[in-house]
């Protein structure tokens, strides 16, 4: 899951979004961490999400693509640090 978020973050850098720089990420068990900066701050943000529940229904993910897209959308679109 964290690698498919981390695509989804360099393809979204490509196009124009962001940018967000991540310079750590890891999983601990169905936790996935990420620090990162989002210019033009300069601040460093982190972000820690357990994986094991899906955020829009009451069960697990039905697959890694939409579970990236949805912290994606969530974490980063919506929210947007910067």
């Amino acid at each position: 899951m964290l690698r498919k978020l981390l695509q989804r973050i360099d393809n979204a850098n490509a196009e124009g979004h962001g940018p967000y720089l991540v310079s750590h990420a890891w999983t601990t068990g169905t936790v996935i961490h990420l620090v990162y900066t989002a210019r033009p701050s300069g601040r460093v943000w982190g972000l820690a999400r357990d994986t094991a529940k899906s955020i829009i229904d009451p069960g697990p993910w039905p697959d890694e693509d939409e579970a990236a897209r949805y912290y994606y959308l969530l974490d980063f679109e919506e929210n947007q640090p910067s």
